[in-house]
């Protein structure tokens, strides 16, 4: 005797990891889809894993890299490597900047670049120190997927003008794949 389908059946969620792609429910998957299923929820949880990973510090054990500005307002000075080639070796995010120190009071712009030549930018950001704010501090940053073994370099411009400098450490995180 043949088994009837009634709606139910059919909107029913699917087992989990469930290969069956007889529905929509089977492809997007089951809250329980392991790491090991083929559905866009485990898909998810494969992505979310890689990029749970620990947060990392350059440089570690040692002060930031000091970068220093122009003698002309708003001009960027030289490109100074922040985190050398071949050091990290997995792909990454950078997603916090830690202004460690800012030489006198004044406005900063701070850009970062995934090359040695300063020319390819991943983030910009900018730092205030003044007599109510003379602390430097943490600047949230999104920046997008930096190959592995990339250089980090960065440049910075004051709105005073005059040599300044600004010192820098990168938080970031390795994706795993």
């Amino acid at each position: 005797m043949a088994t009837k389908l009634t709606n139910y059946d059919i909107l029913k969620h699917p087992a989990a990891d469930s290969a069956d792609n007889d529905n929509y429910r089977d492809v997007i998957g089951n809250k329980t889809d392991t790491l090991a299923g083929n559905s866009l929820v485990s898909i998810l949880r494969r992505v979310e894993g890689r990029l749970n990973n620990a947060s990392k510090v350059y440089p570690t054990l040692a002060n930031g890299v000091v970068v220093t500005a122009d003698n002309v307002a708003w001009t960027l000075g030289a490109a100074v490597e922040v985190v050398p080639i071949n050091t990290i070796t997995e792909d990454f995010l950078i997603y916090l900047i830690k202004v460690e120190a800012v030489s006198l009071t004044d406005t900063y712009e701070v850009v970062l670049y995934s090359d040695a030549a300063g020319t390819i930018e991943i983030a910009r950001f900018r730092t205030t120190r003044n007599t109510l704010f003379p602390e430097a501090g943490d600047i949230i940053i999104s920046s997008e997927i930096i190959a592995a073994n990339s250089t980090i370099t960065a440049r910075v411009a004051n709105a005073l003008g005059g040599i300044e400098t600004v010192t820098v450490s990168l938080h970031y995180v390795e994706i795993l794949v």
